[in-house]
């Protein structure tokens, strides 16, 4: 998955196993400008990796989610477009209480000069965010076998702070009480929102 900020990208590999286990394999943050194609081309050489399996094989990424929801929307579209057959697509957070972790399809995006939709342009897949997250919550407290997530080391202690920025809360909207997911407005929360599209990314490659 890769979140996309105004001064950097943010890529969190994970590795998937039986029952949803899953493992952190790698975690880069790429400065540069999104508007530059040089910050997509480092992108591009990091999705290339292919990571080292005990069986002695090695393992490609085979799909991967990026953010569009940030302020490099179109550069998003620019960079998916052509990666379709690597698995690479656009999406885009939905926080509407119940909506499935990933959407039936993809949406297509880009138009043409006529005011129709470009058959090859980039595919938007939309990610419920709330139900993601709801899953990851019930998973952090997992600690053998099946869900469990695996966390390496080598990871910062504010890569920690960030998928624990945010927190459920109750409020009463239009006579109605509703539940959201809430964070601290100087939170960080990039790091959960990664768990959040590699957790998608794991449904659309159907595991």
């Amino acid at each position: 998955a890769v979140d996309t900020q105004a001064d950097r990208l943010e890529l969190l590999v994970l590795g998937w196993g039986h029952g949803m286990e899953c493992w952190v394999i790698d975690y880069h943050i790429i400065r540069g400008d999104p508007a530059d194609l040089a910050t997509w081309a480092k992108l591009d050489a990091l999705l290339l990796t292919r990571y080292p399996h005990t069986s002695g094989q090695t393992l490609r990424i085979e799909a991967t989610f990026v953010d569009s929801g940030g302020n490099a929307t179109q550069e998003v579209y620019n960079y998916t477009r052509t990666k379709r057959s690597r698995g690479i697509y656009a999406i885009k957070g939905a926080s509407r209480p119940g909506r499935p972790i990933l959407s039936s399809k993809p949406s297509l995006v880009e138009v043409r000069w006529n005011g129709k939709t470009e058959a090859r342009g980039a595919q938007l897949w939309f990610v419920g965010t709330d139900t993601a997250k709801d899953h990851l919550a019930n998973r952090w407290r997992a600690t053998t076998g099946a869900g469990q997530i695996h966390f390496s080391k080598d990871l910062p202690d504010d890569f920690y702070r960030q998928i624990t920025a945010e927190y459920r809360i109750s409020l009463w909207k239009n006579g109605h009480r509703v539940s959201r997911w809430e964070k601290k407005q100087a939170d960080r929360n990039e790091a959960l929102d990664l768990f959040v599209y590699n957790t998608a990314a794991a449904h659309y490659l159907g595991l």
